[in-house]
């Protein structure tokens, strides 16, 4: 179990992305960036340990039928809370780029090219909030959503790709606990096999793949989101700085 778990009672696969070593040799810091399954459970003890770990914003990558039957906790009237719903995606595009409806790379995929402008939106918050504390992002498992974005934070901020994936193929056992109540709550669930609720290794290699042929590198990505230079350089920090 990584020492980056955040252990809740109400919820879990809670996990800073600090404490990973870089391709340039920094270590990423702890208390920035935390990673999250659903907070409509947690506890009393809970939300403040949350509160007392210093996050400051809460970005829900959820849809808004998802939201609207299990809102987010206020967790102090110090944290200020937002809306990105990143997986908000069309399946039936899926045929048509010769994707296999079944598998969870494909609903990694069709983010990645449908949902562009969300993703854009979660890095905005992220310049604009980081400096206030720790910002904690969650979906419903905090594995494919939630997946998608440390990804793609920490590939920009130079963690090795094995690292990466390693991060991501922790949520399922992270996850067993509550599966069963993640299983109810996951939109399109029943569209795929059992590998939804799995974090292999091998399902996120898909999306990587996907950016590098696309876009050739993430800051590739990134240039294709309209991000300058400049600001590529600033994302590049985020986890470092």
């Amino acid at each position: 179990m990584s020492s980056r778990l955040i252990k809740l009672s109400g919820t879990s696969n809670v996990r800073d992305l600090g404490g990973y070593k870089t391709n340039d040799n920094k270590i990423t810091k702890f208390k920035k960036f935390v990673r999250s399954a659903i907070l409509h459970t947690l506890t009393d003890v809970d939300k403040k340990i949350l509160v007392d770990y210093n996050i400051k914003t809460i970005i829900d990558l959820r849809n808004d039928s998802e939201i609207d039957k299990n809102p987010d906790p206020k967790l102090s009237q110090n944290i200020k809370y937002y809306k990105v719903p990143i997986g908000n995606v069309d399946l039936s595009e899926a045929k048509k780029h010769g994707l296999k409806i079944e598998f969870i790379s494909t609903f990694y995929i069709l983010i990645a090219m449908q949902s562009k402008k969300y993703i854009k939106e979660v890095f905005e918050i992220f310049l604009e909030r980081h400096s206030y504390g720790g910002i904690l992002f969650h979906c419903t498992a905090g594995k494919d959503r939630t997946g998608i974005i440390s990804v793609l934070l920490l590939s920009i901020n130079n963690v090795p790709e094995a690292t990466i994936l390693n991060d991501y193929s922790e949520s399922y056992e992270n996850s067993l606990a509550i599966l069963d109540r993640l299983k109810a709550e996951t939109p399109y669930a029943d569209h795929f096999n059992e590998s939804f609720f799995r974090s292999d290794p091998e399902s996120m290699q898909v999306f990587i793949d996907y950016i590098k042929e696309h876009y050739n590198s993430v800051n590739g990505f990134f240039e294709h989101l309209g991000y300058s230079n400049d600001k590529i350089e600033e994302i590049s920090k985020l986890l470092t700085d």
